[in-house]
């Protein structure tokens, strides 16, 4: 997956030089332009959905941090119960198999939505590369098309990998968690 991501960061950057190059021509700009506009939104909630992710498993691993501090204070200790500190820890235990649990089903989410957007978009692509105005498959192509196929599927590219980035990416702080329904890590 990280290569995927390298290789969707490589496209994106073609696209930035070529919109950056004054000898290519506006026709090739205004694509890789609108091309950039479609991948955009995806790539934003991939990120999106890394960072609540992200949010999550950070919670959780500041409950056994605080865990691990009480475990330590001797004072502490002396006044709880064992039953109590086993019941604690099997609690916080419970935690992490939910976190896992919901994680688990949110990386399943996110590669249904990442493998419906890429159909479509390379069913778009296909549509116009290999059919013509009238719905009939080409016989071939020339080489502006193919040029034109080569870069769009490029930039389809590093627009599915920007967007997988965004939404696996742990930089942004939210709180919800998949399509609006907020997890409770404490109960």
């Amino acid at each position: 997956m990280n290569e995927s991501f390298k290789e969707l960061q490589n496209i994106s950057k073609s696209i930035d030089e070529i919109l950056r190059v004054d000898e290519i021509s506006q026709e090739i700009k205004e694509s890789a332009s609108k091309l950039n506009k479609t991948v955009e939104p995806c790539v934003k909630e991939i990120q999106q959905s890394a960072s609540r992710l992200n949010n999550l498993v950070q919670g959780c691993f500041n409950d056994l941090s605080q865990a691990e501090d009480i475990w330590h204070s001797k004072q502490r200790i002396d006044q709880i119960a064992t039953s109590e500190i086993w019941e604690e820890v099997g609690d916080l235990s419970g935690r992490v198999l939910r976190l896992r649990r919901l994680g688990n089903e949110y990386k399943s989410e996110t590669v249904k939505q990442v493998k419906k957007s890429w159909y479509k978009r390379m069913a778009r692509l296909e549509n116009s590369s290999f059919y013509s105005n009238t719905n009939k498959p080409k016989t071939s192509l020339n080489i502006f098309e193919k040029d034109d196929l080569i870069k769009n599927l490029q930039s389809e590219v590093n627009f599915q990998l920007a967007g997988l980035k965004q939404k696996l990416s742990p930089n942004k702080a939210e709180t919800g968690f998949m399509r609006g329904k907020y997890v409770t890590i404490n109960g």
